[in-house]
């Protein structure tokens, strides 16, 4: 038995899908055919069902019931087929086709037994001949019987029909046509109600006599055209008017029967005051909005039109309300300007769904004028009318042409960007002028500095003290020249950060202590024991604030001395820290004070003006507090000094972020910290390439160049670095795109890497733009190298001592020796160059000078030929482009007559003036031959003055050497023959000639696989 249910009930036979191999066609074809035989089997028992409910009194019950189950198994079997189609379910298949089978055998059994009675129901013809017989009969009975009582029907309605005319709630009155005169036949209780009783008594005399005030109206004979022909007539004021009744009515009539009319009334006597008074009431307020300056419309929101607008609208637009009778939503939006259309229906949006009926928010846009063109508007709107659901049903718009206005508006704006233009103008004029003065400024500075420094004559160090202080001044007038440029464009920000107060007060009075010393005068600090030792704020900008404040104070005291107190006070719980500057000075006049921070402003006095100045110290510093949320106040009294006071609301620093100033190093502690770092280099101008590629080599970081935005991506995607040197305009693709390319780059893959940007910009708009590309630094070109050591340790990691080897010092102390004989031939054979001054500008650096010697030949072999052919095309433009590249790549490397000469050709250019190319050429010619004559013989002295000094170097750490460029290789970073042009001289003596000459030929053409092999038998030969 448990074998037999366990097959009857197993799924695991062959699906029937596999019979015909899963074809779709023929699957979906059984699939939907059961279905819809299903859904059929399915519906006939619920008609039959619904059928027998309908006719409980119909015979044979039990068969509809017994035919309804044998279809409803009939549609489960059809269901079950889907099934086994994916499911081999035969058995439950067969069990569904048994229980339909023993159904239908019962109902065709019980088909067969009733055959007998039903065969007995009359047919059809027979049952139609009983029904006529019974309708017959019955016909007769009612015929009779309606004989019988059609008095009584007629009098019964004529009693219905007086109670429903006597129940109206209007008044009626029933007229009779008797020849030619209409007679007041009769009333119903609500005219006796509303016309009072006396008129009842005329009932039975003519409508002249009963109703005075008609007579002779033409109301008079369309009652009487009704009478006689039917029809219907209304008029919702009839005005009458008697001695007796008096009002206005709203009055029907209507044929009875015919030669009588009926008419119907009811007093709106009241209803048509209030009408009366509506209408009034509306055509003062229509009145009142074509008195309105500003246009109104009306719109339907439900039937999307707009029903009402005033005339205003009409007058500003040129559209009436003709105009719009077929306009919906769409039609009138499209009237608005294309540039506002989104603004517009975002606003309606909002008033309409935010189910507030009074909006205090308005719009402006540009419509368009029946004449086609755009007039603004200022507009306001609000929901007039809601639904029963609250939902907004009917808005209304006003606005305001504001044309005028709005050109008055368009003119301020430009007369505004037109300033700003002006000012942004003058700003940028400004930063290059004070960059193209700062650059020689430094330059003086940075000699006087390094002249200081020597073996000198006390009238002549006296006479280079002074130069020093002069240049200093001037610079000063510069900077502040470029600050109040700056703060009057709006673009000074501000920098907080943690500082220690000690040390800006040391780095405010310290530089006026040697001047307050030489004059005589005390400079003391004294500083409130309630203060922190450290807070956040802009160090530098109070700095420059106390340098003003403490530089006027030293310079205005004769006698006597200057004091800064600094102090702190709370208002409503904030820290005002304040710095009091006081001297025993001049003083000023209680006149001159308002003015002292005007720009530009001096103290009216000779004596005051001997000391000179700009007069705009006191203007920035007072703008710096202002940004800073502070103040300055001045209090003086002429001949006995002045007290400067400036407050700023200072927050003390944090414990967690104060922190221990990093030990000092020196230039050699730097040098070797920062030795081992990788760097890429992204720089599009070759000489500018060589400086940063020297700087970073003396500094022992090894450098990958790049020429362009595109390259430095390339370059990064396949070497890690430490660090990267942007340079910002270039070619293909700039700076700030690289960097930010590459710092998404970098996010996606984990890595950090800083980069630094590298130009000569000075305004804070470039300086936003490098910051907002995501660059963490500056570095100003021309690069100084005491700055670039400084930016460099604070962004790379230190690296420690040991990873210097031994082998690094030995070639430097080699090297030296080597170089050292090297730059006293250049200087004696190169007597066209300035080599002292091209060195100054390299840090002394002669490798350096002598490769940017060998780009200067390599980049200007062609210049004069180029020069010459630029010349006699008349093609002025290339022959400044030529003159200025010369005049820049000749000033690096020292050549001063070729610089002069090709300045004074490009002047001349420019200003289209005539000019000679000969001296330039002449110039170019001499240098270039020198260039090249004395780097010939530089290669010879080289090798022999370095072959015995390699003598000395053992062999262990020449093999440590390459080793170290081995690991390099290995690492596939790249590396140039510049790059190892120190480096070949001891690698040269470990193969021989032909071995060095594939070596270099590996590296140039980045076989990185041979120059390994190579080298690994340069150290076999060791």
């Amino acid at each position: 038995m448990n074998d037999t249910l366990e097959s009857l009930f197993n799924t695991g036979y062959m699906p029937h899908g596999h019979c015909y191999l899963w074809k779709p066609d023929i699957l979906w074809l059984n699939v939907i055919s059961d279905s819809m035989i299903a859904f059929a089997y399915f519906s006939i028992p619920v008609i039959l069902y619904y059928f027998v409910k309908k006719r409980p009194e119909l015979e044979f019950k039990g068969i509809f019931i017994l035919f309804s189950a044998f279809i409803l198994l009939c549609g489960l079997t059809h269901v079950v087929s889907i099934f086994v189609i994916w499911h081999g379910a035969y058995g439950v298949h067969g069990l569904f086709k048994l229980a339909t089978a023993i159904v239908s055998c019962i109902t065709a059994y019980k088909l067969f037994s009733i055959i007998p009675d039903a065969l007995k129901i009359p047919t059809p013809s027979a049952m139609k001949e009983v029904l006529e017989l019974a309708h017959k009969e019955k016909l007769e009975r009612l015929t009779a019987e309606s004989h019988l009582s059609v008095q009584e029907a007629i009098k019964e309605s004529e009693n219905t029909l007086r109670s429903i005319f006597n129940s109206l709630p209007i008044g009626l009155h029933m007229f009779d046509l008797k020849g030619d005169e209409l007679f007041f036949a009769g009333y119903n209780k609500a005219a006796v109600k509303i016309l009072g009783e006396a008129h009842t008594k005329h009932v039975g005399e003519t409508i002249e006599a009963a109703f005075p005030d008609v007579a002779g109206k033409e109301i008079v004979d369309t009652y009487k055209n009704i009478a006689v022909n039917g029809g219907e007539w209304k008029d919702e004021t009839v005005h009458y008017d008697d001695s007796e009744v008096s009002g206005v009515y709203r009055v029907q009539s209507f044929q009875s029967k015919q030669n009588s009319a009926i008419v119907l009334f009811d007093d709106v006597t009241q209803a048509h005051k209030q009408e009366l008074a509506i209408k009034q009431k509306d055509r003062f307020i229509n009145a009142a909005f074509n008195a309105a300056i500003t246009a109104v419309y009306i719109f339907d929101l439900q039937n999307k039109r707009i029903e009402y607008l005033n005339q205003t609208f009409s007058e500003q637009t040129g559209y009436t309300l003709d105009d719009f009778q077929d306009a919906n939503t769409d039609s009138l939006l499209s009237l608005v300007h294309p540039d506002h259309l989104s603004d517009l229906k975002t606003f309606l949006s909002n008033i309409i769904n935010e189910h507030k009926d009074i909006n205090h928010e308005h719009i402006e846009f540009q419509m368009r004028h029946l004449n086609g063109d755009y007039v603004w508007c200022l507009a306001k709107y609000l929901i007039l009318e809601r639904d029963a659901e609250g939902n907004a049903s009917k808005l209304m718009g006003s606005f305001l042409n504001i044309d005028s206005q709005k050109a008055m508006q368009f003119k301020l704006v430009k007369l505004k960007n037109d300033a700003e233009q002006a000012n942004e103008t003058k700003t940028n004029f400004l930063a290059n002028v004070s960059h193209e003065v700062r650059t020689p400024m430094n330059a003086i500075l940075g000699l006087i500095s390094l002249t200081l420094k020597m073996d000198l004559g006390d009238k002549q160090r006296e006479h280079l003290e002074r130069m020093e202080v002069s240049s200093k001044a001037l610079l000063q007038i510069l900077n502040d020249i470029l600050d109040f440029s700056k703060l009057e464009a709006g673009k000074f920000s501000i920098s907080n950060k943690t500082f220690e107060l000690q040390k800006l007060l040391d780095m405010a009075t310290g530089i006026h202590s040697l001047v307050a010393k030489d004059k005589g005068l005390f400079l003391n600090t004294r500083i409130s024991s309630t203060l922190h030792t450290h807070y956040v704020g802009d160090q530098l900008r109070i700095n420059q604030v106390l340098n003003n404040l403490i530089g006027n104070a030293v310079k205005f005291t004769t006698e006597g001395g200057v004091t800064l107190n600094v102090s702190s006070h709370f208002e409503e719980g904030i820290e005002y820290v304040c710095f009091e500057v006081r001297d025993t000075g001049l003083g000023i006049a209680s006149k001159d004070i308002d003015k002292l921070f005007d720009s530009f402003h001096q103290v009216d006095n000779s004596s005051m003006r001997s000391y000179g100045g700009t007069g705009l110290g006191l203007a920035i510093s007072q703008s710096l507090c202002a940004l800073m949320a502070g103040e300055i106040s001045v209090e003086s009294e002429l001949g006995k000094g002045s007290i400067f006071t400036v407050c700023l609301p200072l927050q003390p620093a944090k414990p967690q972020d104060v922190r221990d100033d990093e030990p000092n190093r020196d230039h050699q502690q730097i040098i070797q910290s920062l030795s081992g770092n990788h760097i890429l280099l992204v720089e599009d101008n070759e000489t500018n390439k060589i400086v940063a590629e020297e700087m970073l080599a003396m500094l022992g970081i090894s450098s990958v160049h790049a020429k362009n935005g595109e390259e430095a991506i390339v370059a990064f995607q396949n070497e890690r670095f430490d660090l990267i040197l942007m340079d910002l305009q270039m070619p293909i693709l700039d700076g700030y795109s690289a960097a930010s390319t590459i710092l998404e780059m970098a996010q996606e893959n984990d890595r950090d890497i800083p980069i630094l940007a590298m130009s000569a910009a000075v305004l804070d708009s470039a300086q936003d733009k490098v910051k907002n590309a995501g660059m963490l630094d500056h570095i100003s070109k021309p690069i100084d190298i005491e700055i670039l050591h400084g930016k460099l340790s604070t962004y790379l990691s230190w690296k420690s001592d040991a990873q210097l080897t031994s082998a690094t010092h030995s070639m430097g102390r080699l090297n030296q020796k080597g170089i050292d004989a090297e730059q006293s031939t250049f200087t004696q054979k190169l007597q066209h160059f300035d080599i002292d001054a091209a060195l100054g500008r390299m840090a002394g650096n002669f490798i350096l000078f002598k490769q940017l010697l060998a780009s200067f030949l390599h980049d200007h072999k062609e210049s004069i030929k180029n020069l010459e052919a630029a010349v006699e095309a008349h093609d002025f433009e290339l022959t400044q482009s030529i003159a200025h590249t010369i005049k820049g790549a000749a000033g690096t490397v020292g050549a001063s007559a070729v610089q002069r000469e090709a300045f004074k050709v490009e002047t001349a250019v420019e200003k289209a003036q005539p000019f000679e190319i000969k001296a330039l050429t002449n110039e170019l010619a001499i240098a270039l031959q020198e260039i090249e004559r004395i780097l010939d013989d530089s290669a010879e002295a080289t090798d022999s003055n370095m072959r015995p000094l390699l003598a000395e170097m053992p062999a262990h750490e020449k093999e440590r050497y390459i080793e170290m460029l081995l690991d390099t290789l290995r690492s596939g970073a790249f590396l140039s023959e510049l790059d190892l042009e120190e480096q070949f001289p001891y690698i040269q003596t470990c193969l021989n000639d032909d071995q060095f000459k594939s070596l270099k030929e590996h590296i140039r053409y980045l076989e990185y696989d041979k120059a390994t092999k190579l080298l690994n038998k340069a150290i076999g030969n060791l």
